[in-house]
């Protein structure tokens, strides 16, 4: 459950944020058929943080635990990282069910607005003309998916 600026309520169920008494868009083909693969995304993505978080937790906690319960704090928190990074180098991949390129990455569109025109530059990474948006040149996504980066077909209305 979120709140919105508006202070209304909103419910999450199977991944979808949809108000009450409201009627979801009609979805095209190519977003249905991406369903699947995002919601394996998704799943594999919060357990990556569950572990992480709880690991993190466990860990710092077995430095304030007497000597003797040491070991059986830390050792579960330390296997909790190793467990959330090995689900994090494991992400299912994002493929476009319409061209059956991968969503990740950069070429003629934009993922967040599925506009024409990346201008990719080296040293300040790569910019949308038509959203304005910085893309980074980082370690880890600053942007959601919703669009082909290869095709410009939408894949996920509320992103990845």
């Amino acid at each position: 459950m979120k709140i919105d600026k508006s202070f209304r309520f909103t419910v999450r169920l199977g991944g979808r944020t949809q108000r009450a008494g409201t009627v979801a868009p009609p979805q095209s083909a190519t977003e249905e058929s991406f369903q699947p693969a995002a919601a394996r995304y998704r799943r594999h993505l919060d357990r990556f943080v569950a572990a992480g978080v709880g690991g993190f937790f466990l860990s710092g906690l077995s430095l304030l635990v007497p000597e003797a319960l040491f070991p059986w704090i830390a050792y579960p928190g330390v296997a909790l990282v190793a467990l959330s990074l090995l689900i994090f180098f494991t992400l299912p991949r994002l493929a476009c069910p319409a061209c059956g390129r991968s969503a990740d990455g950069f070429a003629d569109y934009c993922p967040a607005c599925g506009a024409a025109g990346l201008k990719r530059r080296w040293l300040m990474g790569t910019r949308c003309n038509a959203c304005n948006r910085s893309l980074g040149s980082y370690k880890y996504r600053n942007y959601k998916i919703r669009f082909c980066t290869h095709c410009g077909a939408l894949l996920d209305n509320a992103g990845i």
